[in-house]
């Protein structure tokens, strides 16, 4: 009997893992996926459903092999465009998907006329974000795809887009200039792919302090990465049902506090971030909560002005410092924590190679090279933190509760 090709096992593999996905979207009256204007904006399947989200991820990582052993070697080298980067750069700055009602469309005219753009132009790259099924062609105009409607009603999606392709893409292209100029030397903010980019020797936040559009700009999408990410897994991967006071640093205008007060009645809450962000915080939590929920100023490598609080919660900031900095943070706390007390940190934890689905896997480590980018930081494996937080103190114990949590509790001894 002949042996089965890759090929093959890879197909029998998604048609097995796929209709795992299509029998639980179906068996729970789920909208079907489509790229149709009235499709999905999400795969509706929650993070709980463990075996429906691992089936979807293998999916995910097998076409990409499938699809690239079709092509071939050579030609995905080829054809690994920065051009989708580009699209996307294209009708953010210009509003494109906001222009087009979704229940209609709009010529090339309308759009040029709209825009001030040259219709060639709108065009040529709007005819090849249709071949990424980002907006569809019907009777010669310009119509939504579930794709394109995203950037007209999601606005957390349309600030990320905004950091990614203003921000994150120009960095990526001095990276690697950085590391030839800076190479040999331990890597600060100040000498990154962003600093070259920018053609400053201050790192992004120093940088961004002396221009407020673009911190505000920053600050919107990092609320728009809070709005997007399932926090239900940072309510059950830690205990918070024995925690009066929880301090969000770095809490920006308070999503995850605002989650935590939700499910947890008993809980009060700090957040903590630089003054300009803070200030609109306030506004911005529902009125049930706001007696449990309060904002500071605060720069957290300074000493910590909330002295015994129970936990000290840190969501995807460590990740944006380099290890000297982070243990700086760590170090700035321990006169204001009581013994018992926890530093709860929520980043991401990086998996040894090929333990995570290839696409899950792809995701994380796209991160960490976007941290190298903007900060000349860095994503850690669970050793990495280990080290780290014992830098800072022995007096820490760490406690891990591993994926999909990504919790690192640190209790104070």
């Amino acid at each position: 009997m002949a042996i089965p090709t890759r090929i093959a096992e890879l197909a029998d593999i998604i048609a097995t893992k796929t209709k795992i996905v299509d029998d639980y979207i179906r068996s729970h009256d789920l909208p079907s996926l489509s790229f149709e204007a009235n499709g999905s904006l999400a795969v509706p399947v929650p993070e709980s459903a463990t075996e429906v989200i691992e089936a979807q991820h293998e999916v995910i990582a097998c076409t990409q092999e499938l699809n690239e052993l079709m092509k071939g070697p050579t030609e995905v080298l080829k054809t690994r465009f920065v051009a989708d980067i580009l699209e996307i750069q294209f009708v953010q700055r210009f509003g494109i998907a906001k222009l087009i009602p979704l229940d209609g469309a709009m010529s090339y005219e309308e759009l040029a006329a709209a825009t001030g753009l040259d219709m060639i132009d709108i065009k040529r790259v709007l005819k090849r974000a249709m071949l990424n099924h980002f907006f569809q062609e019907k009777d010669c105009k310009v119509a939504h795809t579930s794709t394109s409607r995203v950037m007209q009603e999601n606005e957390a999606v349309t600030n990320i887009a905004e950091l990614f392709t203003e921000e994150i893409w120009p960095s990526f292209a001095k990276t690697v200039e950085a590391l030839d100029r800076f190479k040999g030397r331990p890597h600060v903010p100040e000498e990154t792919g962003f600093s070259i980019a920018n053609n400053t020797p201050k790192g992004m936040y120093a940088f961004f302090s002396e221009s407020p559009v673009r911190m505000e700009r920053f600050a919107r999408a990092m609320g728009g990465f809070a709005a997007t990410e399932d926090f239900s897994l940072a309510l059950t991967g830690f205990d918070w049902t024995k925690v009066s006071t929880v301090v969000d640093v770095g809490g920006a205008w308070g999503p995850c506090s605002i989650e935590l007060a939700r499910a947890f009645p008993d809980l009060k809450c700090i957040v903590q971030d630089f003054e300009d962000v803070v200030a609109e915080g306030p506004s911005k939590v529902p009125a049930e909560l706001r007696s449990r929920i309060s904002f500071e100023a605060h720069n957290m490598f300074d000493p910590q002005t909330v002295v015994g609080a129970d936990v000290y919660f840190f969501r995807a900031i460590f990740h944006n410092w380099s290890d000297v900095r982070c243990v700086e943070i760590l170090r700035s706390h321990m006169d204001a924590l009581k013994p018992g007390a926890h530093i709860v940190i929520n980043d991401k934890v990086l998996a040894t190679p090929k333990v995570s689905p290839p696409w899950a896997e792809k995701k994380s480590r796209t991160m960490d090279l976007t941290m190298l980018a903007l900060f000349g930081s860095r994503e850690r494996t669970y050793e990495d933190w280990v080290d780290l937080i014992r830098e800072a103190s022995p007096r820490f114990q760490v406690n891990y509760a591993g994926p999909p949590s990504h919790i690192i509790d640190i209790v104070w001894q």
